[in-house]
């Protein structure tokens, strides 16, 4: 089932910056790219631990078959304490509360077949000429990101002018600004001499509000 909802950017500017080596990876690596991720720096609704608070493809695939959908929030079923370590249940049950704020905070419908709930634009605007498409799939481990070529420059030219990013209606808030400005700063860093013509993809973990596994579309 699918929320749709417009793209507006515009949110409030989130400066970031770069750190050694991407932690948060998806249950669907994209293989063909290295990943590349931003850290926002710390702030008072995000904790130190809870800011680096790590998580593992191989943890997310262990996990993933235990993760239930149940009444539009994401939970872990009765067997995950069979099968995971207390540590394991501590990280999922961190990561899916964090999932739902945002599911709940976005009005996302989730797909219990799926685990995710898309978010799509509306607007038909330039979308005859832009090259990919704009959307969000909301996961318990966080949020795939994708938008198309003319969305993406206009992130990368608010970045490079220290303008305002985000991804207004299709992710609000903090984590929408924060995602949006960690899009902006990465393009803006390996494409600011030319324009962007391809549509791009990303996973943004809410938990640590990392951006990681950048690709084109």
């Amino acid at each position: 089932m699918n929320f749709k909802k417009s793209l507006i950017i515009g949110a409030s500017v989130l400066t970031l910056a770069p750190i050694a080596s991407a932690t948060f990876v998806s249950g669907s690596v994209y293989a063909e790219e290295s990943p590349t991720t931003y850290v926002e720096p710390s702030s008072d609704e995000t904790s130190t631990s809870a800011e680096y608070l790590e998580i593992s493809n191989s943890e997310i695939l262990k996990i993933d078959p235990y993760v239930m959908v149940q009444d539009n929030q994401f939970t872990l079923s009765s067997e995950a304490h069979q099968y995971l370590s207390d540590s394991e249940i501590e990280k999922a049950n961190a990561y899916i509360d964090m999932s739902n704020q945002e599911v709940k905070a976005n009005d996302v419908k989730l797909n219990s077949e799926t685990k995710s709930g898309v978010v799509e634009e509306t607007s038909t605007a330039f979308r005859s000429s832009a090259a990919g498409k704009n959307d969000i799939e909301f996961h318990w481990w966080g949020a795939r990101i994708y938008l198309d070529s003319h969305h993406a420059e206009a992130l990368k030219e608010a970045a490079i002018a220290g303008g305002s990013t985000g991804l207004g209606g299709l992710m609000g808030g903090v984590a929408g600004a924060s995602a949006g400005a960690a899009i902006g700063a990465y393009l803006s860093s390996i494409a600011s001499n030319y324009p962007i013509t391809k549509g791009i993809k990303a996973d943004y973990n809410f938990f640590t509000k990392q951006l990681s596994h950048f690709a084109w579309q």
